[in-house]
């Protein structure tokens, strides 16, 4: 097996929330910093899959949802400013969202865990159906996030 390969699964293990072992999904809330308007909301997973959010830009909604197939991928560490979201659409291309670690401000305690952090936004537009080309896709999008997670 290769070292590397192996080093990014510990890596990955290393940055597992403890804090979510037997626990419900966090919320986030995402808001563009200019317009359009691009927001991403709703409930994503901790240990159980349960991914509910909605992508809205303009009139435009999308559903990102686990029953219709969209599997999440995240890396969470506030701790160390590190959160990382993809979200492998079923039938399309990947949602990304990454913060800026310098901009992660996190408060961490026994009944749960709520942050701040700017993050950027790469994503298929809400309002696109069908295949998708690069003029389909938002980009980069400035995001202004928040992320509260309540222990059970």
């Amino acid at each position: 097996m290769n070292r590397r390969w192996c080093g990014g699964i510990v890596l990955v293990l290393a940055l597992a929330p403890a804090a979510w072992a037997g626990s419900a999904p966090a919320s986030l809330a995402c808001k563009s910093q200019s317009a359009p308007v691009v927001t991403l909301t709703g409930w994503i997973p901790a240990d159980e899959i349960v991914l509910d959010m909605k992508l809205t830009r303009g009139a435009s909604t999308r559903l990102i949802q686990s029953e219709q197939g969209d599997t999440p991928h995240m890396i969470v560490d506030l701790r160390h400013q590190v959160f990382s979201m993809v979200i492998a659409l079923n039938g399309g291309p990947e949602l990304k969202l990454h913060a800026i670690p310098s901009t992660v401000h996190a408060t961490i305690g026994d009944k749960g865990t709520r942050a701040s952090f700017q993050a950027l936004l790469t994503a298929p537009k809400p309002e696109h159906v069908g295949s998708v080309t690069s003029r389909d896709m938002l980009s980069d999008v400035p995001m202004s996030c928040t992320y509260d997670y309540t222990a059970p």
